[in-house]
């Protein structure tokens, strides 16, 4: 019986010793998403390399800890979709090299200034990225950004985006650069929608950009092929070899290139071939 006894308390101490490992396994499972996570070292030779939606979560917990994950470089390793848990990053102001990748999100939300960036800092670099999914907001929604004011290079948008207000198939308001971006995507709002960008404010660059989406908004206004319109004293903004060739349509102030272009812009070299 001791014998019987002695077996039986042994069993029950090494369930609990394996209960008590499931449990840390998952606990462990369930913490907060980290850089360790990541392959690479977040340097210019040797990027973090992203490759599913936890690696994405991770890079969004580190913009909020290190100001815009400012002096690390990332890379797509692969396209990658988000899934529900996705949020977008607050403030970017390292280096994003796309790759010629597809990041899929979705993501709605009453609020303003959504993109998958909401700001990319003047530090922020994003280049080569394939944008696909849809993105809701109050005002003030872009595929990638909704303010750039740092460069972003070679990017194709192919998301569905709408707002009430101030749309940009890649950046709402722009401040810094947007070069060789191209826009696919569908884009909806009662006002202020641009093909690449929705405002353009003062020292900001646009070119070699192509809209070939059709907007298509009887009901709203003040729709451009290539922006909607600029801030009133654009001084030192430059709009260079756009090309718009999707039709527009809305209720008054529509633009092959800008629905309203102020003072200061230098517009050269832009052409619209869109109804």
């Amino acid at each position: 019986m001791n014998i019987i006894r002695t077996i039986k308390v042994a069993t029950a101490r090494l369930m609990a010793v394996v209960a008590a490992a499931g449990y840390m396994a998952s606990a462990s499972a369930s913490q907060p998403d980290t850089l360790s996570q990541l392959p690479g070292s977040g340097t210019a030779a040797d990027p973090f390399v992203i490759t599913s939606a936890a690696h994405l979560r991770a890079l969004a917990a580190m913009a909020d800890s290190t100001a815009g994950c400012k002096g690390h470089s990332f890379r797509l390793g692969a396209d990658v979709c988000a899934d529900s848990t996705f949020r977008p990053v607050a403030l970017f102001n390292g280096s994003f090299e796309g790759a010629g990748h597809t990041l899929t999100y979705n993501y709605a939300a009453e609020a303003d200034s959504l993109g998958l960036f909401r700001v990319i800092g003047r530090q922020g670099v994003v280049r080569n990225l394939v944008l696909a999914g849809s993105l809701s907001a109050n005002r003030y929604a872009g595929a990638l950004a909704a303010e750039c004011q740092g460069l972003a290079d070679s990017i194709t948008n192919r998301m569905a985006v709408s707002a009430k207000e101030n749309v940009g198939g890649v950046a709402a308001v722009l401040s810094g650069s947007l070069t060789n971006c191209v826009n696919g995507g569908v884009l909806r709002a009662d006002a202020y929608v641009g093909g690449i960008a929705c405002k353009m404010a003062a020292g900001g660059l646009l070119a070699n950009c192509r809209n070939e989406a059709d907007i298509l908004l009887p009901e709203a206004s003040n729709i451009g092929g290539i922006i909607s319109y600029t801030t009133v004293n654009a001084s030192s903004a430059r709009l260079l070899r756009c090309v718009n060739t999707g039709a527009l349509r809305g209720r008054e102030s529509a633009g092959g290139i800008s629905s309203r272009a102020e003072s200061g812009l230098s517009l050269d070299s832009c052409v619209n071939s869109g109804t």
